[in-house]
């Protein structure tokens, strides 16, 4: 098996001319597969921004481009400038159940051309074998004009779809480029303030989804940083109090919770069955039902969510972070300190113009 090599380096921001400082860091990690190694280094990026001076300025910018370098050199170009499709982060929800047929539409599309293209050569060749005449007219010359304009048109619709979906794709890569780099910043801030590992906790930035048809409206992730790969993201569409973030949403104020009571109070899950369930009162429930209930509280020990709001003060979306059960901080509201909320009230600021007031 190959190993691949991820490596980068880290200068201050007051380095002389020459570029020469004794605090110059150059970070290389090993891997046997393209994930492990880039976690590796990205996790010794971020702890140094904790831990010496040198780092305290390292752009997240550096961080995406040595992964889009290592994405293509592994073969993995999805990964580049750390892309992911909607329907990666929302499966099972009206977002991926849209982006599913946009992408079906276009394979027809495309299926339509390839035949078109096809009837349309084989027309011009049988049209000029058998011209007709006026005592015996031959529908080959009609039939070979109608879909040489038909391929031509098509072919006129698909570039023109194809240019502004390269023009949509663009936009959306700056954008996640400025999200991901916000998050970078917020997680080495509440490692700082925390105590924890850089690579613990999760942050992620939720919009509001509005889907055309009546659909209840529910949270789409924009974004989501973690330097470890677990626990993997929430897989399930968030709606209006639903979960923390969902309460967030709801009362349009910051909540925080530490999910370690519940955790001890149905430490076994046996013990909740559908009969105990149904005498737990519905806001006690968070809009869960039993089974992933007894999953969600848990996979983390503490979370808190904060509005994201425009300029007219209307809530948007929100920025949450967490700590997962299975790696928990010392301190189980370590999260809920004002100097937390701080930094994530400021985040929030910044990310308003990157979060749509409506999304469809």
């Amino acid at each position: 098996m190959t190993t691949l090599h991820a490596s980068i380096s880290l200068k201050p921001p007051n380095h002389d001319a020459t570029g020469h400082d004794p605090h110059t860091r150059e970070l290389t990690e090993s891997g046997d597969t393209y994930e492990e190694a880039m976690a590796a280094v990205r996790v010794q990026c971020l702890t140094a921004t904790t831990s010496t001076g040198c780092a305290a300025r390292l752009d997240p910018l550096s961080l995406l481009v040595i992964e889009g370098v290592g994405a293509v050199l592994s073969g993995q170009p999805a990964a580049l400038a750390g892309i992911t499709s909607r329907g990666d982060r929302v499966k099972g929800s009206v977002i991926a159940q849209r982006l599913a047929r946009v992408e079906q539409h276009v394979t027809e599309l495309r299926i339509v051309m390839v035949c078109v293209t096809v009837i349309a050569g084989v027309a011009q060749v049988v049209a000029r074998a058998y011209p007709g005449s006026e005592k015996d007219p031959s529908p080959w010359p009609t039939i070979a004009l109608w879909t040489a304009l038909l391929l031509v048109a098509g072919t006129a619709v698909e570039s023109i779809w194809g240019l502004a979906r390269i023009k949509t794709r663009r936009r959306r890569e700056k954008k996640e480029l400025e999200l991901h780099k916000t998050l970078v910043s917020v997680l080495v801030e509440v490692a700082k303030l925390t105590k924890v590992d850089v690579d613990v906790a999760g942050a992620n930035v939720w919009s509001i989804y509005t889907p055309r048809g009546g659909e209840a409206p529910c949270l789409f992730r924009e974004a989501h940083e973690r330097l470890s790969s677990h626990p993997q993201m929430s897989d399930r569409a968030w709606t209006k109090g639903k979960g923390l973030i969902g309460r967030c949403w709801e009362k349009g104020e910051a909540r925080f919770q530490d999910w370690g009571e519940l955790q001890r109070k149905h430490e076994n899950k046996s013990e909740m069955n559908e009969a105990a369930w149904r005498q737990v009162p519905d806001r006690d429930r968070w809009g869960f039902e039993r089974d992933e209930y007894l999953d969600l509280i848990r996979k983390y020990q503490q979370i808190i969510a904060v509005p994201i709001t425009d300029s007219q003060g209307k809530m948007i979306g929100c920025l949450s972070v967490d700590i997962p059960a299975d790696r928990p901080a010392p301190d189980s509201r370590c999260l809920d300190s004002r100097e937390v909320r701080l930094v994530l009230a400021t985040a929030a600021e910044g990310l308003r113009s990157l979060i749509p007031s409506s999304t469809v």
